[in-house]
């Protein structure tokens, strides 16, 4: 059986990754932008939620605080104002206080440290209704740090980041698991590919018992390996009843009493019977030779 050439070998940079190698990469290319996009939306969302609940509580300190010292000031109880604003300072994200007078000069200012631009800013007037009329007596202004907004969005980056790396892992491992098997069985019926073509048709196609895609490749590879088997077993078989029919033919020719001489196409003989080699023998003895014979 003529054995067929092995395929050329593929270049350098093409076995460097391999089919389960591409489709790891692939699949956590896709998990990890999955699970990005979902963090990445849970925490801007988180974020926007933070900072609502922080603008939401420092609106409402302004309002309570801008009607307190409204009722002060209309009083002319600067102590009792003076307190009531330094007791802004209590509040652990506010940065910046400031209260205007009615002309908009600054008046009182309190602080841990001067305004930046990431700070939360809220203006709330400070009026008294007399008769049913506003009377402005001035603006309080307000600063907040929003540290603690972003500090929590840091813990929720890094947690997502962990979550991520674990879903990645479990994802990756479990895929990884499952093209072991699938390559298991890909690499034993590759195997008996080669001994096909390498004339062993003896060995049996692993894996058709099973009943997913790998069982249909095996059983489709079995019966292709059943019919090469008896393709050859049929080959040999009229082989031998060839090289028999030949003996056969030989064995009659040779012990017919005709002489049969069968010559080449140059004159040469290529074939003489027992007969036709006892009368060669007595031409030659008569001085005929089998030269003159051919011719």
């Amino acid at each position: 059986m003529d054995v067929p050439p092995d395929p050329p070998e593929r270049p350098v940079g093409a076995r460097r990754l391999g089919l389960r190698g591409r489709v790891l990469l692939l699949s956590s290319l896709i998990v990890a932008a999955v699970l990005v996009a979902d963090g990445a939306i849970s925490i801007g969302s988180r974020s926007g939620e933070l900072r609502e609940q922080l603008r939401a509580r420092v609106e409402l300190l302004a309002t309570v605080q801008a009607d307190a010292l409204a009722t002060a000031l209309w009083d002319f109880d600067d102590d009792k104002a003076l307190a009531q604003f330094a007791a802004l300072e209590l509040d652990p994200d506010l940065a910046d206080a400031r209260l205007y007078d009615a002309a908009g000069e600054l008046r009182w200012h309190r602080g841990r440290r001067p305004p930046a631009a990431g700070d939360l800013q809220v203006r709330r007037a400070i009026v008294r209704r007399q008769d049913g009329e506003p009377v402005p007596l001035g603006a309080l202004e307000l600063f907040v740090s929003t540290a603690r907004v972003e500090a929590a969005v840091r813990g929720g980056v890094e947690q997502r980041a962990l979550v991520l790396a674990a879903v990645l892992a479990t994802v990756l491992g479990t895929i990884a698991i499952g093209f072991r098997r699938v390559g298991r069985e890909l690499d034993r019926m590759a195997a008996v590919v080669g001994r096909l073509a390498r004339g062993q048709h003896g060995v049996p196609v692993p894996g058709v018992e099973r009943t997913d895609e790998i069982g249909t490749v095996a059983r489709a590879m079995e019966a292709l390996r059943r019919t090469v088997r008896e393709a050859e077993r049929l080959r040999g078989d009229e082989a031998r009843a060839s090289r028999a029919a030949l003996a056969r033919i030989r064995a009659a020719v040779e012990s017919s009493g005709d002489p049969i001489l069968i010559l080449d196409p140059d004159g040469t003989p290529a074939f003489v019977n027992s007969a036709a080699e006892r009368l060669l023998g007595t031409l030659d003895a008569r001085g005929g030779g089998r030269g003159g014979l051919a011719l």
